[in-house]
């Protein structure tokens, strides 16, 4: 069950875990905004600790000074370790869940007493094993990003940009599932993702499609097959900016980056063969 801060109880017996390698949480406080705690060999004599990319002093293992003067704490948990904030616990990402379990949300807010943790706006993915089946990549707001799609034991998993963004579990009834996340942001931009798995009777496996913003985003990667080459370069949405670079851009140019073949380009591009030149669909929210 989730820890509670006002019931140290709770965290049972103080024997140290299994070494479980690098660990990090993220937190808000309302003076300072996002913080950010890496701990690499953790419960070993190697450990380090970085609060917010800065080295902690060596001498202070399991008690440290945080942000806006605030204390964090870390504390063994069975076999596994919490990090504590001014007395809460930050919220854990349980990937592994018993299945007494009904919540099997990313965040696990119903089965979760109000008050009893800390949230984390980004649960690092990085520490954590996946079984990744796809991999998709495409181009939003001028910027690059990954979505990777990961199944085990009737459970789905989305990483983006090495954060976890959704996670849904499905029964043997289901054939048709559609994963609402989102797929990128950049500022006050963001797009929405949609993974469509089907279960293909056929060949007896799960078949996936992305689509962003409504536009398909092929995957470049698969668990199967390996990287598709060349890796699609699909451009999603372009702001004002991004488009007029694309459009000015000569041909050779995006060749380099991935653009090589002018009868396959990614939705949303276009080739002027006029002006010899590539131009991006603008997408603007109403």
């Amino acid at each position: 069950p989730p820890l509670h801060p006002s019931a140290p109880s709770c965290l049972g017996p103080m024997t140290l875990p299994e070494p479980a390698g690098a660990r990090c949480w993220s937190f808000l406080l309302p003076n300072s905004g996002r913080h950010e705690v890496r701990v690499a060999n953790i419960g070993t004599d190697r450990q380090q600790v970085e609060l917010d990319g800065r080295l902690v002093p060596a001498g202070a293992r399991s008690i440290f000074s945080g942000p806006a003067d605030s204390l964090c704490e870390l504390k063994a948990s069975g076999q596994d370790w919490v990090l504590c904030v001014n007395g809460f616990v930050v919220e854990d990402y349980e990937q592994h869940r018993p299945n007494k379990y009904a919540d099997e949300s990313l965040r696990q807010l119903k089965s979760r007493p109000d008050g009893s943790y800390l949230i984390q706006p980004d649960i690092d993915a990085a520490s954590m094993w996946f079984n990744v089946v796809r991999k998709f990549h495409f181009w939003a707001f001028g910027e690059a990003h990954e979505v990777e799609l990961a199944h085990n034991d009737w459970i789905w998993e989305v990483i983006v940009g090495g954060k976890l963004a959704e996670r849904r579990g499905h029964t043997k009834k289901e054939s048709i599932v559609d994963i609402v996340f989102q797929a990128a942001r950049v500022g006050d931009q963001q797009a929405t993702g949609v993974v469509h798995a089907h279960w293909d009777a056929v060949s007896n496996l799960w078949q996936y499609a992305l689509r962003v913003d409504d536009i398909e985003v092929p995957a470049w990667w698969t668990k199967a097959s390996g990287e598709v080459s060349p890796p699609p370069a699909v451009v999603v949405v372009c702001d004002a900016v991004q488009a007029a670079a694309l459009a000015a851009a000569p041909c050779e140019e995006n060749h380099e980056n991935g653009l090589r073949n002018l009868e396959s380009l990614p939705q949303g591009v276009s080739y002027d063969a006029s002006a010899a030149s590539l131009k991006a669909n603008i997408r603007t929210s109403a």
